[in-house]
């Protein structure tokens, strides 16, 4: 059973930094179509680390997916997700 986090109406800009994240390592079979299952995925409550605290099996590349529900006022409206990714 996934855990999602509700995406809330209205101008706000909600975080799921510290929500449920899952992540498989390297490239899944089919990359190139969306990943619409995360069963035999690790789980992870972060998504930001360095080389310390990465994720199990992390090699410098790989899946990290996020459940996301929205509200049924935010039917056929436009959203986005904004991904900040430093690598240094």
């Amino acid at each position: 059973m996934a855990i999602s986090k509700a995406i809330p109406t209205g101008n706000t800009r909600p975080s799921w930094m510290d929500s449920l994240w899952y992540f498989h390592p390297g490239d899944l079979p089919g990359g190139k179509q969306s990943a619409t299952g995360t069963t035999g995925w690790d789980t992870l409550h972060h998504t930001v680390f360095g080389n310390a605290g990465a994720p199990r099996q992390w090699r410098g590349m790989g899946w990290f997916g996020l459940w996301i529900r929205a509200d049924t006022l935010l039917l056929n409206r436009k959203l986005f997700l904004s991904i900040f990714l430093s690598a240094f």
